[in-house]
């Protein structure tokens, strides 16, 4: 394979305590991910194929705030809240037209194991829905232990790799099953690492009135009313208090933690907007 350039890969030893779906679902991402061929091939499929169609569904309803703030020329994180399985592959459809000719997202949301890794059919639906975009795997057991250090570290060289390198980040770790779309969840320190140890841009994105439910997306296609889906984005989170302890694990959840209250701050002003109609 023609790998990207990353000092680390897993060994044998690391991927012989996965399941046969995980490895199968690794591997499979390995190949899309950190390739050439296979990242180009990802990139071209989410423009022609799924980019058009998702927003096929979502423009009559969705309502974008501060798109500007999206970087068109370099590598950035973007960090949401997280409600639904579609938040990111909703959103990023909506960036998608908003961005340069020649500089289609390289995207690669880090997710959680199960599912979408400990299944074949999870691996089958990555690969359909988003071009195993949902890359790489956290595992949230001793077994993977090994694998998520190597999966921040890929996160950092993919970031310094391409300009077209967007890391997508759920602060929070998990979805937020909670009857309240405006609470969050506590924030995790894997994204203030990621922040700092890159030194890349960190974009806050709020989203409200996404239904995990296709059968719904489909409804609210036929009767849109705008505004039903918003999105709103803010101003690149300034990080420099912490640029000089970008090692320091305190520093990584300070960081996190501020990021997180900017989220929470678009959270208020999504809810203002959506209350004056």
């Amino acid at each position: 394979m023609i790998t990207l350039p990353f000092p680390g890969q897993p060994t044998r030893e690391m991927l012989t305590p996965l399941s046969l779906p995980e490895r199968v679902g690794y591997q499979v991402g390995a190949l899309v991910n950190e390739t050439r061929p296979g990242k180009w091939a990802a990139s071209a499929y989410l423009t022609w194929f799924c980019q058009p169609w998702m927003r096929f569904l979502m423009d009559p309803v969705s309502v974008l705030v501060g798109v500007e703030h999206v970087p068109k020329d370099r590598a950035y994180i973007l960090a949401a809240n997280h409600r639904t399985f579609w938040d990111f592959y909703v959103t990023m459809c909506q960036i998608w037209p908003h961005m340069p000719r020649d500089h289609k997202p390289y995207l690669y949301c880090p997710v959680r194991s199960e599912f979408f890794y400990s299944k074949l059919v999870g691996t089958a639906l990555n690969l359909a829905v988003s071009a195993h975009s949902m890359y790489p795997p956290i595992f949230r057991d001793d077994r993977g232990a090994d694998l998520n250090e190597i999966a921040v570290q890929k996160c950092l060289d993919l970031l310094q790799f391409s300009p077209r390198t967007v890391i997508a980040i759920h602060p929070e770790g998990k979805r937020n099953k909670t009857d309240d779309p405006y609470a969050l969840l506590p924030a995790r320190s894997g994204v203030g690492r990621i922040a700092l140890q890159s030194e890349a841009p960190v974009i806050p994105l709020f989203i409200n009135g996404i239904d995990n439910d296709i059968g719904q997306i489909l409804k609210n296609r036929q009767q849109p009313a705008p505004g039903t889906v918003r999105m709103h984005f803010g101003a690149p989170v300034d990080l420099s208090p912490w640029a000089d302890r970008a090692d320091d694990p305190a520093a990584h959840q300070e960081a996190a933690e501020l990021i997180h209250r900017h989220i929470a701050r678009l959270g208020d002003e999504e809810r203002a907007a959506r209350a004056a109609g």
